[in-house]
């Protein structure tokens, strides 16, 4: 069932993504090339490839993507690239524009609200978009969930990428594939859950690895602070803006919630300051004299991208947000970032929301604030963000402490029926066990092992 269909060989030359390549400002990595030669192996395969491009925050898996998708096109065939947010779908759709668009590439932006107007006008522009997909006047769409939308609908669809893949379900990727069974599928991701590591072990999905930060790059120290620190971790920000740093301020929520009455004999937990009123105090009482800005997902996305383009620009010195800013926020002068209520969040939202900063000349540093008591599994995320900073580490730490879901199902989480292995202790046992069955079985590098997950 699992097995995917065979397809004609594709006629890939390479003349356009090097013309692309040249073009770019500086020399890929030595892991960026390593990682697109993998992966235009699986495009040249007689059965449609499944890849997870894994790589630290910042390590250039977009470029990568996008030199793959210009091999793709050039086969006369388009590719899709799918993000969970309209900020990151925005700022993917700018890059790809300069870097594909030179040597003749259509780049078009699909999101929920990438139309002007109302009425009439809006559906009239999605509707050209839509014409212009279909009839292969795009080469390479960029969206968000829109793109999974019924009446999107391609006229050669080769590649599918899906940036950020945690952020998506596992009934979202598979609707995309089925899109077109033969396109070939590359899943980016700086953490990868643990559903998707235990599917690299199992062989549904391969795996290239860009572990090589650009140069430039600087380190992030992280701390760990009780919420009663908090006016002494402003003070350290404060520092921080005084020199021309920028720091985010994240909150786990909007706004306040409803208040649930504790039980009487317990007393109820310090509250932890929602993103609305962490915004009123910090641009009222803490920072009055530097600019603080407010972004979180309920706003409208004019007024979200106005208020990254002002912290981006240095208008504003502070960004206090919500999660919205876990992905497709680069901004090279922001150095701090403190998260509120941290013990809330999971190992793959920490470590992204650590890797906006640091981007630039100045060190980051993160603060991780924490309301007591903690919960073991709470206290264990805050450790392993503390003591590693590496997302493959990471990723492994949250593998054996969540289990990796079930290998055939929708749950992302939980141990499965194993009578004998352990993944989160036996990973590299079961990767030697992979590629030994497949020599065995004579398969080529690359390709889909025979008969799915069950072999």
């Amino acid at each position: 069932r699992r097995q995917p269909p065979r397809r004609a060989p594709r006629r890939l030359r390479g003349a356009l993504p090097r013309q692309a390549a040249e073009g770019l400002p500086f020399a890929l990595t030595a892991g960026q090339r390593a990682a697109l030669q993998e992966i235009v192996a699986g495009l040249r395969g007689a059965r449609p490839s499944a890849r997870l491009l894994q790589g630290e925050v910042g390590c250039g898996k977009t470029l990568v993507a996008l030199l793959a998708a210009a091999w793709v096109i050039e086969a006369r065939e388009q590719a899709a690239l799918v993000v969970p947010t309209e900020l990151l779908a925005r700022q993917h759709a700018a890059t790809a524009a300069a870097v594909l668009a030179p040597c003749g590439i259509n780049v078009a932006l699909l999101t929920g609200s990438a139309f002007g107007g109302g009425g009439r006008r809006r559906d009239g522009a999605r509707q050209a978009l839509l014409a212009a997909v279909r009839g292969r006047r795009v080469d390479l769409l960029v969206g968000t969930q829109a793109l999974l939308q019924e009446d999107v609908a391609f006229a050669a669809l080769g590649l599918v990428i899906v940036d950020e893949q945690h952020r998506f379900g596992v009934a979202q990727r598979r609707h995309l594939r089925e899109r077109n069974r033969a396109a070939d599928l590359l899943l980016m991701t700086a953490t990868p859950i643990p559903r998707s590591l235990a599917l690299t072990v199992y062989g549904d999905l391969e795996l290239s690895v860009i572990r090589q930060l650009p140069p430039g790059r600087s380190p992030v120290r992280t701390h760990l602070a009780r919420s009663e620190r908090l006016a002494e971790v402003c003070a350290r920000v404060r520092a921080e803006l005084a020199a021309g740093g920028q720091a985010y301020f994240v909150a786990p929520q909007i706004g306040a919630a409803a208040a649930e009455p504790a039980p009487a004999p317990a007393p109820a937990p310090a509250p932890v300051p929602d993103a609305q009123s962490l915004y009123a105090d910090l641009s009222a009482n803490v920072f009055p004299e530097f600019g603080v800005g407010l972004i979180h997902g309920a706003m409208p996305e004019a007024h979200k991208h106005a208020a990254m383009e002002a912290f981006r620009n240095g208008e504003l010195a502070v960004l206090v947000a919500t999660t919205v800013v876990e992905v497709g926020v680069d901004v090279a002068s922001a150095s701090g970032m403190v998260v509120l209520g941290a013990e809330r969040f999971g190992l793959a939202t920490l470590h992204q929301l650590r890797g906006r900063i640091g981007r630039g000349a100045r060190p980051g540093y993160a603060f991780l604030i924490y309301t007591p008591p903690l919960t073991a599994a709470g206290a264990e995320r805050l450790r392993a963000m503390k003591e590693s900073g590496d997302g493959f580490e990471l990723a492994e730490r949250d593998l054996a402490q969540r289990g990796p879901g079930e290998l055939l199902g929708l749950r992302q989480a939980g141990l499965p029926e194993l009578r004998v292995a352990e993944l989160g202790r036996d990973l590299e046992l079961a990767r030697q066990a992979r590629s030994d069955a497949r020599a065995a079985a004579g398969a080529a590098p690359g390709a889909a092992a025979p008969g799915g997950a069950g072999d």
